[in-house]
């Protein structure tokens, strides 16, 4: 969709760098984000279910990383383990929510932060192993795949697992975790490991939500062109309907 979409850009209104002028932007146009806080994505992919709209409604993205968030929330284990409804409470109070967690450790926020205290990518569960609990990259990395290898049944509590216990507990206690605390952070990196997206996957999905947006707003008609040539039957009546409340004529 978004390729004829450029291709008939380019040839209607003769512009070549279109890609350019989305990428070497800094995502953070006001219309784009306006689209998507009214629920005006359902043509959008892994945008356009009614739970993710009302998931997007009740964010509000101002920008990619906020997109970004939306698509790894929603996800069995996060929501599975609460997680949707901790992000939207500590989105409303960051300072709070920073607090609770500088007084597990002073590492955590800035491992969880930018998705307001909640584990939603696999990056952070490893960051953690990393920074509090004195892996290296390659045995988080490890320690990751131990974790979600457990949630899918394809492997039993064995010695790689014990060992990664051991020296998760060992070595956090080292770095100030107390008894209580590291109950609580073991039950996260538990919980948040079964299912969760990698950073970049979640974002290279949200900038093709943006790309798309942005398509719709500016070249609406050459979007919607795009985007019947590509839907499914099913799809498609839905579709035609929301072309013509923004007033685009189609032909039956």
């Amino acid at each position: 969709v978004i390729n004829d979409t450029i291709k008939k850009v380019r040839e209607k209104h003769k512009i070549k760098n279109v890609e350019e002028e989305i990428l070497k932007s800094d995502l953070d146009d006001k219309k784009v984000y306006k689209e998507f806080e009214e629920g005006n994505c359902r043509d959008i992919f892994q945008f356009g279910s009614d739970n993710m709209i009302r998931l997007i409604k009740s964010v509000k993205p101002k920008n990619i990383i906020d997109l970004s968030s939306i698509n790894a929330l929603f996800r069995p284990a996060v929501i599975q383990a609460g997680g949707i409804e901790t992000y939207l409470e500590n989105k409303k109070n960051p300072e709070k929510a920073k607090q609770m967690l500088d007084d597990v450790h002073p590492e955590l926020w800035g491992i969880v932060g930018e998705s307001f205290g909640v584990p939603i990518f696999q990056e952070q569960i490893m960051f953690i192993l990393q920074k509090i609990g004195g892996f290296t990259l390659a045995e988080a990395d490890n320690g990751r795949k131990i974790l979600k290898l457990l949630h899918k049944g394809n492997q039993e509590k064995n010695d790689d697992f014990y060992n990664m216990m051991d020296k998760f507990k060992e070595q956090s206690a080292k770095n100030g975790i107390s008894d209580e605390n590291m109950v609580w952070l073991l039950n996260i990196l538990g919980k948040y490991s079964e299912y969760s997206f990698n950073k970049s996957h979640s974002l290279a999905y949200a900038m093709n939500a943006y790309i798309s947006m942005w398509l719709k707003i500016y070249y609406e008609k050459k979007y919607f062109s795009s985007l019947f040539n590509h839907s499914t039957s099913s799809d498609l009546s839905w579709f035609i309907k929301q072309a013509k409340t923004r007033g685009i004529k189609v032909n039956d």
